[in-house]
């Protein structure tokens, strides 16, 4: 995967709530991207297809 593809997955996945970017306080280039609660949440009952559940992760994206 392309880094630009990468960003942009991010960005969508952000404007929706359910990442949440903060700068590293160790390498100003870099974000910090923490799954928020809401995409933690309870699967919607109205979609036909099972909504993963994630429990934590945490990426750095450079």
């Amino acid at each position: 995967m392309d880094r630009s593809d990468v960003v942009a997955a991010i960005n969508e996945l952000a404007e929706q709530g359910c990442v949440e970017r903060t700068p590293d306080p160790v390498d100003r280039r870099r974000n910090r991207v923490t799954i928020t609660t809401h995409a933690t949440g309870p699967a919607r009952s109205s979609s036909s297809m099972p909504t993963p559940r994630i429990s934590s992760a945490r990426a750095v994206v450079s």
